[in-house]
């Protein structure tokens, strides 16, 4: 049973590039209106997803549509359906199935890629997301050049399977990732973090880890900021502190303590002062390195959709130049 001519006119539109058109136009169109709107949200409103929505469901049909379409002709006609004016249609629809699969990565990266940062410190080791890898870090090592300037950045990982046994050692730094398992890794960012011992008139002893910018808990009344490590102390008591290089030769820890009362704290590596009846020591430095884990299987949509966008374009441009 055919349907009505409305109907029939009806699911010629929705199944037609011209929909697309109108879609890609009143996407525009709200593009630029929401760039003059101050903290616009319009990539992440209703709208915006209703109208990607349609386009996606107007392209998948028209493609559809039009692809059983050459299919048809190609049975029927056999080798005489392909002329350039085939060729062509057949072109026009790799484009139309690229951007197909654009949408289809979009979504693949919108609900299933993870990415994730972590800080690892030496020695420490992490479980990846899908708990058939982890990795451990060995050893953190700047690389400064001939001038003492940073150079470049590299962790020392080991990567072990589910068993626990070692299955590859590699270099990771800012220029070479490293793949464990469906995961990869990049080097992302760097920083010391610190370890100081706490110990009570009571003497008990806490260990408290912290990095820059970060404030601990001493008591119920005592607050600390970590406020500025100084690997080669220059001297000073605060902000005229310098740090000769960026090696550890005279590690200081600037200690700020909150309070009605703020003091400034220089604590040299080993050393210890007096707060609140209390002995804290600066006991420890040690590196970590800042690690980016990605999984993204948006990948191979998207590279198998760059590759149809370029057959179809390059033979869209090849038949041009060949009919002028």
């Amino acid at each position: 049973m055919k349907p009505s001519p409305p109907l029939a006119s009806l699911l010629n539109f929705f199944t037609s590039m011209t929909l697309s058109l109108y879609i890609l136009g009143a996407m525009t169109l709200l593009f630029i209106i929401s760039t003059l709107i101050p903290n616009n949200t319009f990539t992440a409103s209703p709208l915006f997803y209703g109208l990607s929505s349609l386009l996606f469901i107007n392209l998948t049909l028209c493609c559809s549509r039009h692809s059983l379409l050459l299919i048809k002709r190609l049975v029927h006609k056999g080798k005489a359906a392909i002329n350039k004016s085939f060729i062509r249609s057949v072109a026009i629809q790799l484009i139309h199935l690229g951007i197909i699969l654009v949408f289809i990565a979009a979504l693949t990266k919108l609900f299933f890629a993870q990415n994730i940062d972590i800080t690892l410190p030496e020695g420490s080791t992490y479980t990846l997301p899908d708990h058939q890898h982890h990795i451990k870090l060995n050893r953190f090592r700047i690389v400064l050049d001939k001038n003492k300037d940073l150079k470049n950045y590299e962790s020392d990982l080991s990567i072990f399977n589910v068993q626990g046994r070692e299955e590859s050692r590699k270099k990771l730094s800012v220029n070479h990732l490293v793949k464990a398992g469906d995961y990869l890794l990049y080097q992302s960012f760097y920083g010391k973090s610190f370890t100081l011992t706490l110990t009570t008139p009571q003497n008990t002893r806490r260990e408290l880890i912290a990095q820059e910018s970060q404030t601990i808990s001493l008591s119920a009344t005592a607050q600390l900021l970590v406020y500025q490590y100084f690997p080669d102390f220059s001297g000073g008591t605060g902000f005229d502190s310098t740090s000769l290089s960026s090696e550890d030769n005279n590690p200081v820890l600037w200690l700020i303590l909150k309070g009605e009362q703020p003091q400034s704290i220089m604590l040299p590596l080993g050393k210890t002062v007096v707060i609140e009846n209390m002995t804290l020591q600066f006991s420890r430095s040690q590196n970590y390195s800042g690690i980016k884990v990605v999984k993204d299987p948006s990948l191979i949509w998207m590279w198998a959709a760059v590759v149809l966008l370029s057959v179809g374009f390059l033979s869209i441009l090849y038949l041009s130049k060949e009919a002028s």
